[in-house]
């Protein structure tokens, strides 16, 4: 079976898929890719080398959509992701309506209500359901 031809991705055609170098053919999409850019060699210390910050922001841009509200500790929530995902495919209120409730409507878990009561795994899937997920 042949091969499809490599076709470059069009405004409209993003999903979760589509890693943060697609996105570069929106205005939008080139302000996002600057960001994640520009700050995913925070998480490195202070004084890493630059090929360290080199190899970050090569991985940042090979990232799909779907990373994000997975990388992020729930601070970007799946549907803000999606709401992003509207706006950079054209449909830009309805992905600014979205985008603004899923961040406005929910607060991001803090790493001290996951861990409260004893370890993560009792919060997650004890053998006794409690009733809450």
């Amino acid at each position: 079976r042949k091969m499809p031809a490599e076709v470059p991705i069009k405004k409209g055609e993003f999903d979760l898929n589509t890693t943060v170098s697609d996105l570069g053919i929106t205005p939008l999409g080139r302000l996002f890719k600057w960001a994640v850019a520009r700050f995913c060699t925070r998480a490195l210390p202070k004084g890493a080398p630059g090929s360290q910050k080199k190899m970050l922001r090569a991985a940042a841009m090979s990232l799909p959509l779907r990373n994000f509200f997975a990388m992020t500790n729930g601070a970007i929530t799946y549907e803000a992701t999606l709401g992003l995902l509207d706006v950079l495919n054209g449909k830009t209120l309805k992905g600014l309506s979205r985008f603004a409730k899923a961040m406005l409507s929910r607060r991001p878990p803090r790493k001290a209500d996951l861990y409260k009561g004893g370890t993560r795994a009792d919060t997650r899937g004890s053998a006794a359901p409690t009733g809450r997920l």
